[in-house]
């Protein structure tokens, strides 16, 4: 049986702030000569296609210790099950984690940190609102957008950091 997180004791769950982890991220890419910032910037081309070469990575490594392997073809790829014997939960933990230091260390290369907790309180609000007055799902099972749904609003936190 599922049991839910209490939501009273989430700092007992989660004593690692986010400051705590953007603070190890920050120091951590300075160290190996990676560009943060605090103002929003553009990446350099080399910068962005890193950024994008790490998140990919990271994602291929999670999916492959979920026990899934993937076939592609430029725009065309496909999911495929590996079996239960591949499911790898110590390599889940190891490749979620570093899709968060890599996704984390993208917003402070483009200079989009400060702004990211309440971004992220947003899009949590927002895509609540997609399934709390009922769910819709595609033939994935991936949720839809229901009539109405009006998209998460960020351009005050872009001109924040501006």
């Amino acid at each position: 049986m599922d049991e839910s997180i209490n939501l009273d004791t989430l700092s007992e769950i989660f004593p690692y702030s986010f400051e705590d982890h953007f603070n190890m991220n920050a120091q951590t890419m300075n160290k190996v000569g990676q560009v943060t910032s605090s103002k929003l910037r553009v990446p350099t081309s080399k910068e962005r296609i890193l950024r994008a070469k790490l998140i990919f990575e990271e994602a291929l490594e999670t999916i492959e210790a979920l026990g899934v392997s993937m076939e592609f073809d430029y725009n065309l790829y496909s999911f495929l099950d590996e079996g239960e014997d591949n499911y790898n939960p110590k390599e889940v933990l190891d490749g979620v984690c570093d899709m968060a230091v890599v996704a984390n260390g993208t917003l402070l290369a483009c200079g989009l940190a400060s702004v990211y907790s309440e971004a992220l309180n947003r899009v949590d609000e927002n895509n609540w609102s997609k399934v709390k007055d009922g769910v819709i799902k595609d033939e994935n099972g991936k949720y839809k957008k229901p009539p109405g749904y009006k998209p998460v609003v960020l351009d005050d936190l872009i001109e924040r950091v501006t």
